[in-house]
């Protein structure tokens, strides 16, 4: 119910300094043995390991020269607890415990008008790290609800956790979900990476994972068959590996494909900016359901078109600094939106338009300032 809760903050890892680990400024992590993960002290061990933000679906954010304990768990079935963050050198203050374990089969439905959490927590000073977000998975037969779901990263620096819901049906309106990383209290440390938020449908077999994140940058290196669709709602998301068909959603923030090669089944930019970082992306066509006002796409590698038609809508800009498909032309061009370059490409926009190229009125080919 609204008042209602369902409480593991602070029940994960321990953080160092804390009463479980009283000799120890490191906090308690994960660490892979080649066959499980394993907990143990994780961090950096230099200057006594202050410096780190626990770590689990989002890597912890870390001081200059440090090292956070590696991102685990699964993303589809999580089961671990959040990492902790470390505990200060200089005042014994402890680091945040990580957020800790939810793990629920309801053969009905599940109806979460309260809150459900595994947050980690906040340093007690300024200089120790947060802990990281814990894990929560529901499987459930209906999923509905007007509260909150929540696997948070403490500050400084914790990681955000993961949650999984698998779901027969969902009702009208259902939690709002969450596995932030989080900032920092005093300048120092790095925001902590986002975790993962996993929706699927069990009778239809489609998985989506949610990226929203604030600010911080996060690593999604390799596709998992379990996800078809990526909604990218804020922050920043690295793509470094092949994610197959993966469909993606973005409404904001930044999405960089950094090089390889992706052929999506759908791909819709409405808000923010996806940049083609030296990669090949493959694409039916590139028009409007593609790159929507309001959206930005920065193509720094190669950009195939299936229909070889290149359509910027109004209100949308491309970037182009790369190549189209595969000897840098295209059939047709036309401008309602803004088309430029980099700034200081010395290759500017050129490419061959090879039929008839359009640009309308309130459209603009624009390289001022450049």
């Amino acid at each position: 119910n609204a008042s209602g809760v369902i409480d593991v903050n602070y029940l994960g890892l321990y953080g160092g300094n804390t009463p479980q680990l009283p000799t120890s400024t490191q906090p308690e992590g994960y660490t892979w043995d080649g066959t499980q993960w394993v907990i143990g002290l994780v961090g950096s061990t230099t200057t006594g390991g202050q410096g780190e933000g626990g770590s689990h679906g989002g890597l912890g954010g870390v001081t200059s020269g440090k090292v956070a304990g590696p991102v685990n768990d699964s993303l589809t079935a999580p089961v671990l607890l959040g990492g902790g963050g470390s505990g200060s050198s200089s005042t014994s203050y402890p680091g945040g415990n990580g957020g800790g374990r939810v793990d629920l089969v309801v053969n009905g439905p599940l109806v979460v008008n309260g809150t459900i959490r595994a947050n980690g927590n906040n340093c007690v000073g300024n200089g120790e790290g947060g802990g990281a977000g814990g894990a929560i998975r529901l499987r459930v037969k209906d999923f509905s609800g007007t509260g909150s779901i929540q696997a948070d990263g403490g500050a400084n620096g914790g990681g955000g956790g993961r949650i999984a819901v698998e779901y027969e049906s969902k009702g009208s309106s259902t939690p709002s979900m969450f596995a932030r990383g989080a900032g920092t209290f005093n300048g120092s440390y790095a925001t902590g990476g986002a975790g993962t938020v996993f929706l699927k449908n069990t009778l239809s077999g489609g998985g989506e994972l949610y990226m929203d994140n604030g600010g911080a940058t996060t690593t999604l290196s390799t596709g998992d068959p379990a996800v078809t669709a990526l909604t990218v709602k804020s922050g920043a998301l690295v793509i470094s590996g092949d994610l197959g068909g993966t469909s993606l959603k973005q409404t904001g923030g930044t999405v960089t494909l950094s090089g390889g090669s992706w052929t999506p089944s759908a791909f819709a930019v409405t808000g923010g900016n996806f940049v083609n970082q030296g990669a090949t992306l493959t694409l039916p066509s590139f028009g409007g359901s593609q790159l929507g006002s309001g959206g930005t796409f920065t193509n720094r590698g190669r950009l195939v078109i299936g229909d070889d038609a290149l359509t910027v809508v109004a209100g949308a800009t491309l970037v182009e600094s790369g190549v189209l498909n595969t000897d840098d032309s295209i059939g047709t061009l036309n401008v309602s939106g803004t088309l430029k370059h980099d700034p200081h490409d010395v290759n500017g926009v050129a490419f061959t338009v090879n039929t008839s190229a359009t640009v309308n009125a309130g459209g603009v080919i624009d390289v001022n300032y450049l």
